[in-house]
Order: structure tokens, then C-alpha cells, then sequence
């Protein structure tokens, strides 16, 4: 990566353009290289409470290929197999604790839930944008 002290404000602007970086309250070059240098390269987190859970997922997280192929098997095959590996993308190191408080007395998970739960958690994120 070049040095971002070396570019011009014009090339930093179009850099944070490329990146997904707003940097329009941004003053000074100072303050542009260091919101740049500080982006972590997803979204803001978005809380919700679904189904009782409160859950909290990037507002980006839709932005991600594996995540594109995954609905596309749900949507176009009906294939809820993927479900699990997309649920713990989207939920990351909290998939655990989701997965815990989801479970019903039995101590399973029945896929029906987690669908329902899925679709609530799309139809949230949705609402927001």
C-alpha cells in the first residue's frame, strides 16, 4: 500500500472512495490518514433483537462473495444445508451463544427456528437500511 502521507488530499479522497470510507467530515489531511488507517474493512455493527436474541451483525455483511453463494443456494435450490455456515459468518465469534439461546427444550435446534430466525434477522436489517 503506499504511504498515505505522501498522497495528495484528491488521491486520499479517491482512496477512501474505492474502500467504502466516508471521510467527508474529515477537516484535514491528518484526519483523513487516520480514518482511513482505522478502517477495519466492514461495516458498522447494527443491534438487533430478534426472536427474543439480541444478536449483533455488520450492516455490510451482506457484502461478502461466500455469503452471496450461500443465499443463492437457500433462495434458488431451497437447499437450508448452507444455513449453518452462513449463520456463523454473519454471526462470527456470537454464533455460539445465538445457536444456545435458540435452542428449544430439547436442546436442539430445529431447523424450522433457525430459518424463522434467519428471515426475521434479514426482514431487521432491511427495515434499517
Amino acid at each position: 500500500m503506499s504511504d498515505l502521507k505522501t498522497m495528495t488530499n484528491a488521491q486520499l479522497e479517491s482512496l477512501a472512495h474505492l474502500r467504502g470510507i466516508d471521510i467527508s467530515e474529515c477537516s484535514t489531511k491528518a484526519d483523513r490518514i487516520e480514518k482511513i488507517e482505522a478502517y477495519s474493512g466492514e461495516g458498522a455493527l447494527v443491534d438487533l433483537r430478534v426472536m427474543g436474541v439480541d444478536v449483533a451483525i455488520s450492516e455490510d455483511a451482506m457484502d461478502d462473495f461466500e455469503v452471496l453463494g450461500w443465499l443463492g443456494d437457500i433462495t434458488r435450490k431451497g437447499d437450508p444445508t448452507v444455513l449453518p455456515d452462513l449463520m456463523k459468518r454473519l454471526f462470527r465469534d456470537d454464533w455460539q451463544r445465538i445457536f444456545d439461546e435458540l435452542k428449544g427444550s430439547d436442546y436442539r435446534l430445529r431447523t424450522s427456528k433457525a430459518v424463522e430466525f434467519f428471515t426475521a434477522i434479514m426482514e431487521e436489517l432491511n427495515a434499517k437500511n
